[in-house]
């Protein structure tokens, strides 16, 4: 943990907000840390128009050489989304180091537990009101208009889904190819024929890594989605199919089917060819869980802490492992020398 200065915060906000005075901050301190990110929390207290006002914020700090990029991007999205989709205020991007040792951005922190703290309290009745307030986030987050927003580059706005759904898997074989895990190759080329059979649904936005503890809830239990760093575009089931194999490996195969016929029944489409999108989320998984290990943090856009964390998760290759087998009939051998290297 880094232990920050409050009197270093507290001259930063008096740069940047000079209408606020007599700026208190207090209670500085680091909460958590994720692959790509540290968060501070800190409150301030200020007067202003003949008034004190108190705020509770986070901190959001980025890493890696992309820190900057992320940073600004996750600012974007979350600034765009005021209004439209539950996201915590956002009040700035900073892409001065000097503070926090990377970029970071501040928005307001939600004094509460995350919807994962819901579902396993083990209560079958609170299990199911979390479900609810998962699955009708998820749904709204995907019957958003993507052409409304400004984030999302104009040739986006008029290109057919499975032509954009072609060029995604090009650029993936192309980062394989120009990679040392080119031996997953062959699930790009399985994507690459199956796709031609399947219909693609309308382009919605993604968040690309929407779980349980990435939503937060306040005193009234109001929703918050967090951690939009990889926010896309694409169709919809390849959220769905993400959250389904995270769920799985990680919380077991019935609450990764309830998540699912409760987004059916929210949302009241049908799912289908489903194998093809749950076969993308395992390459995806394979690909960010090798290229991480060969790869520095640095290069990854992570945390130095990021490698340990991977290697705690080696393991769960093997259980993507039989899924690619069951749904595709590939065999990699290249899957287990890599695991036996980083597990001997």
């Amino acid at each position: 943990m880094t232990k920050m200065r409050p009197q270093a915060i507290q001259h930063f906000l008096q740069k940047r907000y000079p209408e606020w005075r007599s700026i208190v901050v207090d209670n500085v301190d680091e909460i958590t840390s994720g692959w790509e990110t540290r968060i501070y929390s800190f409150d301030v207290e200020y007067d202003q128009h003949e008034s004190t006002k108190d705020l509770h914020l986070i901190a959001r700090v980025y890493a890696g050489a992309e820190a900057r990029r992320k940073g600004e991007f996750e600012y974007s999205v979350l600034n765009e989304f005021r209004d439209r989709y539950p996201v915590p205020k956002v009040f700035f991007f900073e892409p001065d180091t000097e503070i926090f040792g990377g970029p970071f951005i501040v928005m307001e922190r939600i004094i509460g537990p995350t919807l994962w703290d819901k579902f396993s309290c083990g209560n079958p009745l609170t299990n199911e009101d979390a479900l609810m307030i998962f699955t009708r986030c998820f749904v709204q987050l995907h019957e958003l208009d993507y052409k409304t927003f400004s984030m999302i580059p104009e040739e986006y706005k008029t290109i057919s889904p499975l032509q954009f759904e072609l060029d995604r898997l090009e650029e993936k074989k192309s980062d394989l190819q120009n990679s040392n895990v080119s031996f997953l190759i062959p699930l790009v080329e399985w994507l690459e024929e199956t796709v031609k059979e399947i219909e693609m649904t309308e382009i919605s936005l993604l968040h690309r890594d929407f779980h349980p503890n990435n939503i937060l809830l306040d005193a009234d239990e109001n929703p918050y989605v967090i951690d939009w760093t990889a926010a896309s575009i694409g169709d919809f089931r390849h959220d769905l199919a993400w959250t389904a194999l995270l769920t799985e490996l990680y919380a077991g195969e019935e609450l990764s089917d309830n998540i699912l016929n409760d987004y059916k029944l929210v949302s009241r489409k049908t799912i289908a060819n489903f194998d093809y999108f749950v076969i993308n989320a395992c390459l995806r998984r394979l690909s960010d869980i090798f290229i991480s290990l060969e790869s520095s943090p640095e290069e990854m856009g992570m945390l130095e802490s990021t490698r340990s964390l991977m290697l705690e998760q080696i393991g769960l290759v093997c259980k993507i492992q039989e899924i690619i087998e069951e749904r595709t009939g590939i065999s990699i051998s290249e899957i287990d020398s890599f695991v036996q290297k980083y597990t001997s």
